[in-house]
């Protein structure tokens, strides 16, 4: 097949599609300098078969006025006359087809569905997201199967048992999801949730999403059994590079690589969860964070807990996580979030929370510095940081929110403050602490001098002055000499169980004056 065609082809139905037919490698996809891809004479005649349909396509898709990319109207009317069409191609090349076949006949039907509608799930296209692919496929049939099964299974408890088109999943849970879905809706819903957590999850696969649907099923299951559940939600990280790690675990969460280098050094993005803006702007998750929370069964009336709020929870692993970073690498980093989507079951494909924001700086975690990010994280997971909340807000502003280095500065500064400071002689206790505090005796007096010049500059920028002494410094140098500070002292507090829990004033009165 020449170049040009294979080109022409993943076009207009997305490479994922291409690949999949034609039973490639991806890195087939990221080869820009040759002229022609050798394939063997069955995957020759499938790419000319499937070239030509693509060109019928377009002549009725112009000819019908059609708007957008295409790809939707192109995946089902390729295979119009043939359902099975993509998946034979896929055989016909070499591939194989699972076959699934169990007991629990409610797993069975969501199984058989996916396997068939898998290739065009593959379509990759600004209009369409799983879910609105599968109602092109799924059949009246199988509505009904689904919603009897539904009927006979464990799961109806988490129904409001009407009938026909009234019969909708309707409950909450403790971590503030509220549901009142038409059970027959969420059979693609349920199918195309999978499909997309095993995307973010880099284990796009048949054997992938099944093992989703499973775990999926399991959770509704349980839930009506009144049991702990656990699922994921899903934050496209940017400015953060993993390099050839394939993964990093923490307590709770996960850091997932999709990029990969392939044997001839071509850097690869394996197949991910893309997200269009409003406005039509595209978004791809190049490192993903994977946010495990636990929820359970709700009864309306009652009132959820705030600690355990499913946007708390994924807030409070997102800041731990830049903390992590920023204690680990000494606060070059500065990493932001793209966008965010909860994988509960029964959330539709694209509830996406949207950031636009870029990242301050931009990062490459080195094998040897893992071990060290990971133990912040669970470090900070699992202590009570109530008591250093403040400084732990204001640092987060200084390294990720703030665009100026003045701004950046202050904040790292009222860190300091937040952390050892009383209402009178506020430059003495906060600069003789931390001197105190994070240096030894020998370097204690002029780290004193320089920290008490610190603060007075901090002040002189919140008056509103600059003495001629700031003016000839390089704020940028001196707002990360700031932050690294704070840094210091924080990463030292955590590990401090005495004087973690005290209070600022207390802090300064056992260095200074029980010392």
């Amino acid at each position: 097949m020449e170049y040009k065609q294979y080109e022409v082809i993943k076009h207009n139905v997305g490479f994922l599609l291409l690949n999949f037919v034609l039973n490639l490698k991806d890195s087939y996809h990221y080869r820009t300098n040759h002229k022609s891809i050798e394939l063997s004479e069955d995957q020759k005649l499938v790419a000319d078969d499937l070239f030509k349909r693509i060109q019928e396509c377009r002549h009725s898709f112009v000819e019908g006025c059609g708007i957008g990319d295409g790809r939707g109207y192109f995946s089902y009317d390729l295979s119009h006359d043939n359902p099975n069409l993509f998946n034979e191609y896929h055989v016909r090349c070499g591939g194989e087809i699972p076959r699934f076949e169990a007991d629990d006949k409610l797993l069975e039907l969501l199984v058989t569905i996916l396997i068939r509608e898998f290739p065009n799930l593959l379509v990759t296209s600004k209009y369409l997201t799983p879910d609105n692919v599968l109602n092109y496929g799924v059949s009246q049939l199988e509505k009904e199967t689904f919603v009897r099964l539904v009927k006979e299974d464990q799961v109806d408890s988490l129904t409001n048992h009407e009938e026909g088109n009234l019969y909708s999943f309707y409950f909450q849970t403790d971590d503030g999801h509220s549901f009142g879905e038409s059970v027959v809706f969420s059979l693609v819903g349920i199918i195309g949730r999978s499909f997309r957590n095993a995307c973010f999850k880099n284990n796009l696969s048949y054997e992938g999403v099944i093992e989703e649907i499973k775990e999926n099923l399991n959770i509704l299951r349980n839930l009506a059994l009144g049991n702990e559940v656990e699922y994921s939600s899903f934050v496209s990280v940017v400015g953060l590079s993993l390099n050839k790690v394939k993964k990093i675990d923490f307590i709770s969460a996960k850091l997932i690589n999709m990029l990969k280098i392939d044997d001839e050094g071509n850097v690869i993005r394996l197949p991910s969860v893309r997200h269009y803006s409003a406005s039509g702007g595209l978004y791809t998750a190049e490192t993903v964070f994977e946010i495990k929370h636990k929820t359970k069964f709700l009864p309306f009336g009652d009132e959820a807990e705030l600690a355990n709020n499913r946007f708390f929870v994924q807030e409070r692993a997102i800041d731990n996580l830049k903390f992590s970073l920023a204690f680990e690498l000494l606060g070059e980093i500065g990493i932001s979030v793209s966008f965010s989507e909860f994988g509960f079951p029964l959330l539709s494909c694209g509830n996406s929370s949207l950031d636009t924001s870029m990242p301050n700086r931009h990062v490459s975690i080195q094998e040897d510095r893992i071990e060290g990010v990971v133990t912040w994280f669970n470090m900070l997971l699992n202590k009570d940081l109530r008591s250093i909340e403040v400084p732990l807000t204001r640092l987060k502003y200084a390294i990720y929110e703030r665009k100026r280095p003045q701004d950046a500065f202050v904040d790292a500064v009222i860190a300091w403050e937040a952390i050892f400071s009383d209402k009178l002689e506020t430059t003495f206790q906060v600069t003789s602490s931390i001197a105190v505090y994070i240096y030894n005796v020998k370097e204690r007096e002029d780290r004193y001098g320089r920290l008490k010049k610190l603060y007075g500059w901090r002040s002189n920028l919140v008056h509103g002055t600059m003495p001629n002494e700031l003016k000839k410094q390089n704020i940028e140098e001196i707002s990360l000499e700031a932050i690294e500070v704070g840094i210091i002292c924080l990463k030292k507090l955590l590990q401090d169980e005495i004087l973690l829990p005290l209070k600022p004033a207390a802090r300064v009165k056992r260095l200074l004056v029980m010392k």
